[in-house]
């Protein structure tokens, strides 16, 4: 039902997508591939490197927010009190 040219298109797009580009960053990426003598390799470079740049930005905010996690996690006991008392309640309830 698919010719060869359309199996090589969706493995690209489900690469690209396991590389976490977005669907704009992916057709972007398409139009090169699909019309490289009009393209430059810079252009997917650039592409791929705010990529990276951005994906660095998500682990630095993930990781401060395992770290906010682990420390409210550390500081509750747990226990089956009532939560009146509970520190992870009590912190999401402060303003910062």
């Amino acid at each position: 039902m698919y010719n060869q040219d359309d199996v090589i298109t969706a493995q690209f797009i489900m690469r690209s997508k396991e590389c976490g580009f977005s669907l704009a960053e992916t057709s972007s990426l398409l139009a090169i591939k699909n019309d490289k003598s009009q393209h430059v390799c810079a252009e997917a470079k650039q592409i791929t490197q705010l990529k990276v740049i951005e994906i660095a930005e998500q682990i630095k905010k993930l990781k401060k927010m395992q770290a906010t996690l682990s420390k409210l996690e550390k500081f509750c006991c747990g226990g089956q009190e009532s939560a009146e008392f509970c520190s992870i309640i009590s912190s999401l309830e402060k303003e910062s």
